[in-house]
């Protein structure tokens, strides 16, 4: 026995190591498992950056903030004046991430983006103040962003017609037709390319030129544009509503299937006769998979360079005639006025073409005077042309009796597509302006000796008979209404009527209210068997989808609004303004959240987390039935 001591020795020092560090190991385990309670500073980036940053007065540019958090919560942003620039168009987004670390913890990482189209306005440095947010309570300060405008070289002197040479930077010219649509085959990239084209590529001064910007993908991901499209000597006017979703179609280019998305489409009117180029766009696209997750890639894409040819207006023509089709009327809310009166004279021009730089003066009228005129112009889409009305109003005080004309009012108007020159006029409009006392005053009154009111054209038996009486005093032998006792009862109807209209609305609105009550209680008896249905199936994904909708459903009940698209900051204080308990509040948004992440997570499949999930609904679904109620009473 005393021999084997030697050997047992090392094996309790070799199992006491092996236990230490098993130990060791569960201790590190367990810490990983841990969530961590530390919270970290949010970090907090802002960009502002101008595309570009180098324009002339008149041009398009686009100017970005955004705003990068990781860690925390935007609370706000506060944008900068963007003073000397006239805002053309404004998108936001608000892009949220969530991802996981080894310990529990969840990250959030927050955006927040602000972009607008601008148009430079007058020459000089133009300095945008630093954008500001707010993050977690705490403010953070960008950047200021400098943009050099130049004044507009077209304003300063008669513009210099280019030579038609061929572009040299791979642009469109090369795979432009005659008739200015670019041939996308020619473009043709096997994941995605920009085509630019123009409906015809010759157009007279003031003509409607149509620009369009498609995008040819293969791959997902989110585009936006890095350089406008140069469009300098044209008047613009979006025909697409740039901030909606655009449509998809289907094409197919060397047996490649194709989405084509058509990104912008421009009603352009030339300001200048001559050739005119249209600098190309470039397009960026950050590629993201199918689940919309980045992937980290940036692809960037140019259009193609184009010039169309801008005619002058026919000889016979005036230089400021009107170019397009239209309708011109005249007319006036009365005739007939006192002096010191006003009367308003409308002149409403429309039809397709372009009005906005077109102002209608009257001419002085004698013993008339006229105010600035009220100018309304009105620009619509139809058919993929741009049509505009133009209301004029003019106020017109009459100062002196008489009967003044309106005269007519003549417009030139040139018509592009039949090239044919014609006059619109109005109709001249006779007024009749009485004085004071209201007698009509002739424009030419017939001149007499005496006047029949004179005293030598009154007779000796007119003189005997005196003065006539037109109207006759006569006295009432009965009381008046105020002091029957009729007066009493129609001055109670109104007050009783009154009260009566507020009983029925009150009586409408409360028996609408328990109706809306009794329809959402059983949209959440349908929903949660639903969820039922769906968890005896062992549905997971159809469970929650099924959950998550019976608590949206409720929760646009109690706002009156889709919530669907609500951020989780913007429920929260939606829900708070509404005077929901912040329990209640927490609850629900952590179970939406939970939600959003239970479809992608394999523990979400159990049964028994699909249990306690279905009991957590039903139980934050009874609290806000709860809360619907007491509202209700």
């Amino acid at each position: 026995m005393k021999g084997s001591t030697p050997t047992a020795a090392p094996r309790a020092q070799e199992k006491r190591r092996q236990a230490v560090s098993l130990i060791g190991i569960v201790l590190l385990l367990f810490g990983a498992l841990i969530p961590s309670t530390a919270s970290a500073n949010p970090q907090v980036e802002i960009q502002s950056v101008a595309r570009p940053d180098r324009v002339v007065v008149g041009q398009r540019l686009t100017f970005e903030i955004r705003v990068d958090v990781a860690g925390g919560r935007i609370d706000r942003v506060e944008l900068p004046s963007l003073d000397g620039f006239t805002i053309l168009g404004h998108q936001k987004s608000s892009p949220v991430r969530f991802q996981f670390g080894l310990r529990g913890r969840s990250n959030v990482e927050a955006s927040e983006i602000h972009t607008f189209t601008l148009r430079a306005d007058r020459a000089g440095t133009m300095r945008i103040a630093a954008p500001k947010a707010v993050v977690e309570g705490a403010h953070y300060e960008g950047t200021p962003v400098e943009i050099e405008v130049a004044p507009d070289p077209s304003r300063a002197a008669p513009p210099i017609m280019p030579s038609p040479t061929a572009p040299s930077d791979g642009g469109a010219d090369a795979t432009r037709g005659p008739t200015g649509i670019t041939d996308p085959d020619a473009l043709f990239d096997a994941r995605v390319f920009l085509r630019t084209t123009i409906d015809r590529d010759e157009v007279f001064i003031g003509d409607q030129l149509t620009y369009t910007i498609e995008l040819y993908t293969r791959v997902n991901g989110s585009p936006r544009f890095s350089t406008e499209p140069g469009l300098d000597g044209f008047w613009l006017h979006e025909l697409i509503d740039i901030d909606q979703p655009t449509e998809e179609r289907r094409e197919i280019v060397r047996g490649v299937p194709f989405r084509v998305y058509t990104l912008r489409r421009i009603a352009a009117f030339p300001l200048r006769t001559g050739e005119l180029s249209i600098e190309p766009p470039t397009l960026q696209m950050s590629l993201s998979s199918a689940f919309g997750l980045s992937r980290g890639e940036t692809l960037e894409r140019r259009g193609q360079k184009l010039s169309v040819r801008v005619k002058p207006l026919p000889d016979r023509v005036p230089s400021d005639a009107l170019v397009g089709e239209f309708t011109l009327r005249a007319q006036v809310d009365r005739e007939r006025i006192k002096v010191g009166e006003a009367l308003t004279y409308t002149v409403i021009l429309e039809g397709r073409g372009n009005l906005s730089d077109l102002d209608l003066p009257l001419p002085d009228l004698p013993g008339l005077r006229v105010l600035a005129p009220e100018r309304n112009l009105t620009l619509t889409r139809r058919g993929g042309k741009v049509h505009s009305r133009l209301e004029t109003r003019f106020l017109i005080i009459a100062e002196e009796p008489g009967q003044p004309l309106l005269p007519a009012l003549r417009l030139p108007v040139f018509n592009p597509e039949t090239e044919r020159f014609d006059s619109l006029t109005t109709r001249t409009i006779q007024l009749d302006i009485r004085d004071e006392s209201g007698a009509s005053v002739p424009s030419a009154p017939p001149q007499s000796a005496s006047s029949p009111d004179s005293p030598e054209s009154i007779s000796p038996e007119a003189a005997r008979l005196g003065s006539f009486r037109l109207r006759s005093d006569l006295r009432m032998s009965r009381r008046s209404f105020p002091e029957q006792p009729l007066f009493l009862v129609a001055l109670a109807i109104p007050p009783l009527a009154f009260a009566g209209a507020l009983f029925g609305r009150w009586w409408r609105r409360r028996r609408g209210e328990e109706r809306e009550l009794r329809a959402r209680q059983r949209r959440h008896e349908q929903l949660l068997a639903l969820a039922r249905e769906r968890r005896k199936g062992s549905d997971a994904a159809g469970l929650y989808a099924a959950i998550g909708a019976a608590i949206h459903a409720a929760l646009d009940g109690i706002l009156g609004e889709n919530t669907r698209g609500m951020t989780r900051r913007e429920l929260d204080d939606a829900l708070r303004e509404r005077g929901l308990p912040s329990d209640l509040i927490s609850r629900l948004i952590e179970e939406l959240e939970g939600l959003d992440f239970a479809r992608f997570s394999q523990s979400s499949t159990a049964e028994d987390e699909m249990d306690r999930a279905l009991s957590r609904a039903e139980s934050l679904l009874d609290r806000i039935d709860d809360f619907k109620q007491r509202g209700s009473q």
